[in-house]
């Protein structure tokens, strides 16, 4: 993935390079994969079926300067690295792929493997994550992103919802309509439907009000979006007073 290239005739020619030398430029980020369906263990014996290798072990974002751009924050989001595009033209002059480790100075602009959350004490979210924890526990490994486990709805403009909620789903969380908050409330929805444990507010805009009483009623954060922002660009989850909409 390209972001923040100063020219198009650049991205072009580094688009160029990649590909000829067997690799894959995609220009928009991708779609969480489906979850795989279940299947029972195979008999014994039998080779085990392979897991879909985690999208930042095969991922690099290139930039000249790392930024607040999607694709910089879905590298965040995945544990992808982010470089600079002289990481291309060295690998190239050296005819190898330069790994994290080996990446000469100055070309890793970022990368840090993805962690998972560990749930948290008592606190005051459905989860048990406190409104006052600095950080949540967090612990390597591939199973989830940051937000694993986490269930949130956005409110936001047309343009705001899907690309923030690709982004959250790739760093693990369930999304459910800010709508559904309301429903919960009156006791139209179905059991479990609505449920979340934050709503994520574009920066800026006005949350509805039906929402916003609902979240109230059922205390539930409304926190702004750069919460997530600062969550992913830190690798924990930030101090929720900080982003509060109503503190």
């Amino acid at each position: 993935l390209l972001s923040g290239m100063p020219a198009k005739e650049e991205a072009d020619e580094l688009a160029d390079l990649i590909e000829t030398h067997g690799g894959k430029v995609q220009s928009e980020v991708p779609s969480p994969a489906a979850p795989a369906p279940f299947s029972p263990s195979p008999p014994a014996g039998a080779p085990m079926p392979c897991t879909p290798a985690a999208p930042g072990t095969y991922t690099r974002v290139i930039t000249p300067k790392p930024g607040r751009t999607l694709k910089c924050l879905y590298a965040a989001a995945v544990g992808a690295p982010i470089i600079t595009p002289q990481w291309i033209h060295a690998s190239l002059e050296a005819n190898r792929t330069f790994s994290v480790a080996s990446a000469p100075s100055g070309m890793l602009l970022s990368g840090r493997p993805r962690q998972s959350r560990v749930r948290a004490g008592a606190g005051g979210s459905r989860l048990g994550v406190s409104i006052d924890d600095d950080v949540s526990p967090m612990t390597g490994g591939a199973g989830g992103g940051l937000f694993n486990g986490i269930v949130i709805a956005l409110s936001g403009d047309e343009k705001y919802l899907p690309e923030f909620g690709l982004l959250l789903r790739h760093a693990g969380a369930e999304l459910v309509s800010a709508d559904g908050l309301g429903a919960v409330y009156d006791g139209s929805a179905e059991d479990g439907a609505g449920l979340c444990d934050y709503v994520v507010v574009q920066g800026g805009s006005k949350m509805p009000a039906s929402v916003q009483r609902a979240a109230k009623r059922q205390g539930v954060p409304c926190v702004w979006h750069e919460w997530v922002v600062e969550s992913l660009l830190s690798n924990s989850l930030r101090r929720l007073t900080t982003y509060l909409m109503v503190k």
